[in-house]
């Protein structure tokens, strides 16, 4: 049985794990910056209180807490403002059905899935300026403009300001398989990251349920799984 100070560790591990996606998914529900910190700070105030006794990352139950709090905690709020918040009069009413639990999976997976593409392109930058490998920037400027051709990317990728250096269109599409399949990897580490249980059927299903499987096939291939 874990003692105080690992529970201490256990929970701070979780809300680094969770914190990000977590309030990603407030802001989504609530679109309202300052509903949403009143509910997160609730919500990180009664882990410190240890509302979730036993959420242990070795439990592997602890999005189920944050399932069952946020909507707990979310109800609380709004019975709280009444109808004079009306950024929340078109919320649907918090019944525990099966339809609200569904909604509240594939949202808070669209907001784990932001969360861990956010620090895996923030990762990809810092590979960038380690490494002077142009991964971040292709990528960045292929996302922002995918309708230029290959020619059009290399002579606007050559400019000042850009790569810092001339650019074929061939270099650019080689540059720009190396930088995605890079992303990927960076993106299936932020993943193994947040699972309790690393093995490579769970690492599968978990990009299944974010909807990335597809993206991270290449470096998952590289990986052998």
């Amino acid at each position: 049985r874990a003692g105080p100070t690992e529970m201490r560790l256990a929970k701070s591990e979780l809300m680094q794990r969770y914190s990000g996606a977590i309030y990603r998914y407030l802001i989504a529900i609530l679109r309202d910056e300052h509903a949403a910190d009143e509910v997160f700070q609730e919500f990180a105030l009664q882990l410190v209180k240890g509302g979730f006794h036993g959420a242990t990352p070795q439990a592997g139950r602890f999005r189920d807490y944050v399932k069952i709090s946020l909507l707990r905690l979310i109800s609380r709020y709004r019975r709280a403002v009444g109808q004079r918040e009306r950024v929340l009069e078109a919320l649907p009413e918090l019944e525990c059905d099966a339809g609200l639990e569904e909604a509240f999976d594939e949202q808070f997976n669209n907001s784990c899935r932001d969360e861990l593409m956010s620090r895996a392109w923030d990762r990809l930058k810092r590979f960038e300026r380690e490494s002077g490998q142009g991964y971040f920037t292709v990528l960045d400027f292929r996302a922002r403009h995918p309708e230029l051709s290959s020619d059009g990317a290399a002579a606007e990728l050559s400019r000042p300001g850009r790569l810092g250096r001339e650019i074929s269109s061939a270099a650019v599409r080689k540059l720009l398989q190396r930088a995605r399949v890079k992303f990927a990897e960076l993106l299936i580490d932020e993943v193994q990251l947040s699972l309790d249980d690393v093995s490579d059927e769970q690492l599968e299903l978990r990009l299944i349920e974010l909807k990335i499987h597809r993206w991270c096939e290449p470096a998952l291939r590289r990986r052998g799984v």
